[in-house]
Order: C-alpha cells, then sequence, then structure tokens
C-alpha cells in the first residue's frame, strides 16, 4: 500500500505541477489577451482618427473640386470675354487702317488742291500783273 500511496502521491504531485504549470500559461495568456485588447483598442482609436481625418480630406476635396469647376467656369468666360475683345480690337484696327487711308487720300487730295490754289495764286499775280501792264499802256 505504501508503494500505492508513493506512486499516488508522485502523480498528485505531478499533476499538481502541470496544474502550475498551466495554470501560469493561462494567466500569460490572459496577460497576453490583455495586452492585445490594449492593442485592439489604440488600434481602434487610431482607425476612428483616420476616419475623422479621411472625412476631413473629403471635405476639403469636395471643396477644392467645387472651387476648381468655379476657376474653370470662370476661365471659359474669362477666354470667351478675350474673344470678343480679340473681335473688337480686329475691327478698330480695320478701321483704324480704312481711317489712316482716307486720312493719307484727303492728306494727297489737299497737296493738290494747295498745289491748285498755289498755281491759281501765281495765275492770278501774272494775270494781275498783265492786267497792270495793260492798264498802264491803255490809261
Amino acid at each position: 500500500m505504501k508503494l500505492e500511496t508513493v506512486n499516488l502521491q508522485g502523480k498528485i504531485r505531478t499533476r499538481e505541477e502541470s496544474l502550475e504549470y498551466h495554470q501560469k500559461q493561462l494567466e500569460e495568456s490572459n496577460k497576453a489577451v490583455n495586452r492585445l485588447n490594449s492593442q485592439m483598442k489604440e488600434f481602434e482609436m487610431q482607425n476612428e482618427r483616420l476616419n475623422d481625418e479621411l472625412a476631413n480630406l473629403d471635405a476639403v476635396n469636395q471643396k477644392e473640386i467645387k472651387l476648381r469647376l468655379e476657376n474653370e467656369r470662370a476661365f471659359d468666360e474669362l477666354e470667351i470675354f478675350n474673344k470678343d475683345k480679340e473681335k473688337a480690337i480686329k475691327r478698330f484696327q480695320n478701321e483704324v487702317a480704312a481711317l489712316q487711308e482716307e486720312k493719307d487720300r484727303l492728306f494727297e487730295d489737299n497737296t493738290k488742291m494747295f498745289n491748285e490754289i498755289e498755281r491759281l495764286k501765281n495765275q492770278m499775280f501774272v494775270v494781275s500783273e498783265q492786267n497792270q501792264k495793260v492798264n498802264f499802256i491803255f490809261f
């Protein structure tokens, strides 16, 4: 019986050691689970911050898209305005060119008229002198 008792006590001791070993493993596992739960909470908080940042960036992106579209519309309007002004400038340039041609033509006409006036003055002067000579001779 003593042998059985010793065997039984050995088995009990082995089981107690095994129980202690498993108890330590369970405690370490619980600590690991707690660390993982803590990490998971940190990751959840980080995920929440990233989601908030993403929402903010999305809002900023939407504003930028709206601003870009408004700028593109304004640019298109300015291009139309610029084309209209270019047409007006071209029209004014054509009018200036036509007026320059008319001015040059009028200047030539004026020069011809002044030359004609000068010729007529000279002719009148000659006729006046001839008239004076005729008057002097006859009177």
